[in-house]
This record gives structure tokens, sequence and C-alpha cells, in this order.
């Protein structure tokens, strides 16, 4: 035997069982089942996120229409004056400092304003229509969400209502909420498509 069938056929003989025991589990079982499996998980998990889309999306406007009296800018300078400060970022961005409100207002040519996400903190007092706001307890957020809790994104230090880009993020200190993160997400697509112009 030459060098180097000394050296390709044990290199060889390797791949074939390497080859062979992957396609086989310790009970005998071929793999084949396992790509099902993950295709139907993946199958849920669009499914779910499909469900807690439309749960964030709802739960947005219904938070923003009671606090501020609707999802558009001017809702909001209705409701709480014009802006102290007003930044051109990716967005505008609006600042209602003494109330610890904070909008991202999305503008295009040809659409109407509309809110893309608010972030509430320290000093609003206000509450929500579940009656949520900073200051609640974890447990008043559980309470008052229930099955809208979105398991996956929440743990100890938030609590996700719907998905965290669709939905409702409550930040958590010291067993009380000390934030609040709301946004509309893919609604934006929709709300844009919605008033499309004709071209």
């Amino acid at each position: 035997m030459n060098i180097k069938a000394h050296f390709v056929i044990p290199i060889i003989l390797c791949f074939i069982i390497c080859l062979t025991s992957s396609c086989i589990f310790s009970n005998g079982e071929k793999e084949t089942t396992t790509p099902e499996v993950t295709v139907s998980s993946q199958a849920e998990t669009t499914e779910e996120q499909a469900k807690y889309s439309n749960i964030g999306q709802e739960e947005v406007i219904n938070s923003l229409t009671y606090m501020f009296g609707g999802i558009y800018p001017k809702d909001f300078e209705k409701e709480l004056g014009h802006p102290v400060k007003v930044e051109r970022k990716e967005h505008f961005e609006r600042w209602y400092f003494s109330i610890g409100v904070q909008i991202d207002v999305i503008e295009e040519n040809d659409y109407p304003m509309i809110t893309n996400y608010t972030f509430i903190s320290g000093s609003c007092d206000l509450k929500n229509d579940r009656g949520i706001g900073i200051g609640s307890t974890y447990e008043q957020v559980l309470n008052a969400y229930g099955d809208l809790i979105n398991p996956n994104d929440t743990d100890k230090n938030s609590i996700t209502v719907g998905e965290q880009k669709e939905g409702i993020v409550f930040i958590i200190k010291n067993n009380q909420v000390v934030s609040i993160y709301m946004s509309l997400g893919d609604f934006m697509v929709e709300y844009f498509g919605a008033f499309k112009p004709d071209r």
C-alpha cells in the first residue's frame, strides 16, 4: 500500500461513519422528521407574531387616544399645547419636558403627519385607558393586560403588550413602571399605504 492510500482510506472511512451517524438518532430513527417539526414551529411563530402585532397596535391606539386624544401630532398639541422642543433627526422628535412626554413624528410629502412612537417617563401623571401609568406596579400591569402580554418579550424588568416594535413596553424598576414606550410599528406602513396619493 502506498503512502497516499494509507492516508486517504482512513479519511474516507471517517467521512462515511460521520455521514451515517449524523442521519440516525440514538433510538435508530432517521432525522427526516426534524425539518417538519421546524417548519411547523416557524408557522406557529409567524401566527403568534401576527396575533401580538394586532394586539399591540390596538392597545397603542387605545392608549394614545385616551391619554392624548388621538394618534396624530395635532391631537397631542390640542391636549398638551405646542412642544417645548422640536428636533429633526431621522424623523421629527417633539418634547413636552414638563410632563415627561416625547413623541417621534413621521412627516412625508403628501401624507398627513402621524406619531411613530411615544415615550413617557418621569413626571408624567397621565394614566392610559386601563388605568396604567408611571408608578403603577408590576402586578397592576399584569392584572390590567392579562393574556395580551407577550410572554416572549416579558421579564422582571419589562412587560410587553403586543410586540416591542408594535405595542406597549412598560419598563420596570423596583417593581414600578418608570417609563412607557408605545410604537405603532407596521401600522405605519398600512397607514401610508392608505394615504398614498394617485400619481
